[in-house]
């Protein structure tokens, strides 16, 4: 399963989405990301999930500790989106949130990770 999902080949029935953790600063905790308030996925470092979904608009949330950051994802049948969940951790503190990724650099760092989840959302 995992490396048919680093072929990052579109279902045309839906919309595919990658996340993806994978910063060299990103050191241990687990990040729960959840999709349209559906039951939430933790993530851990270095480490992908693949979530296919129906196409249009959907809501992505990052909760760590008392922080919580949403992106929209909008795509049509048959295309690929990329979100990174970037993580910094130094001596006194340790942040998460969303991070702008090409294309070519998700595939890049996805090609690396884990695969922690493959998901058929119901949405």
């Amino acid at each position: 399963m995992e490396s048919e999902a680093k072929q990052f080949v579109a279902r045309p029935d839906v919309l595919t989405l990658y996340i993806v953790r994978s910063r060299w600063r990103d050191l241990v905790y687990r990040v729960a990301v959840s999709i349209d308030d559906g039951q939430p996925i933790q993530t851990v470092p270095n480490s992908f999930v693949r979530i296919r979904l129906s196409p249009g608009e959907h809501q992505v949330v990052l909760q760590w500790k008392d922080v919580r950051q949403v992106i929209i994802v909008r795509g049509a049948t048959g295309s690929i989106a990329f979100l990174e969940l970037a993580g910094s951790t130094g001596l006194f503190h340790t942040e998460y949130g969303w991070a702008n990724v090409s294309d070519v650099d998700a595939k890049r760092k996805i090609t690396a990770a884990h695969l922690i989840a493959d998901l058929d959302s119901p949405t």
